[in-house]
């Protein structure tokens, strides 16, 4: 269902996000990337930019950094790299809009406004 999906979706989200700081300059050790997107993951929070509390996570978040790490996200820098985690997190951002939207159709057919 979308609704198990979201948490992670949101935290790897705010991985993506953290990793386009460090366009200029390496990604920092993972104990402190983990920090950065645990206070960036607070604020995104506060701003509604994430609906899930449960986004908020060091576990989702670690698991977002594997990803990223898979991806070879998280190694070099220069325009290349640069390059590759903006569509990262273009990608993440698209995927939360549509889970946005599937959960607003959802709505729309329990409310009886959709058939």
């Amino acid at each position: 269902s979308f609704l198990v999906l979201r948490p992670f979706v949101e935290a790897y989200r705010v991985v993506a996000d953290a990793l386009l700081l460090f366009t200029e300059r390496g990604v920092p050790p993972e104990a402190d990337l983990l920090r950065r997107c645990l206070g960036l993951g607070k604020q995104y929070h506060l701003q509604k930019r994430i609906r899930n509390g449960e986004s908020v996570s060091n576990v989702f978040f670690a698991n977002g950094l594997r990803l990223a790490r898979n991806r070879g996200l998280t190694h070099g820098e220069g325009p290349d790299v640069a390059e590759k985690r903006a569509a990262f997190a273009a990608e993440l951002g698209d995927t939360v809009r549509r889970i946005d939207a599937i959960e607003a159709l959802a709505a729309g057919r329990r409310a009886g406004l959709l058939d």
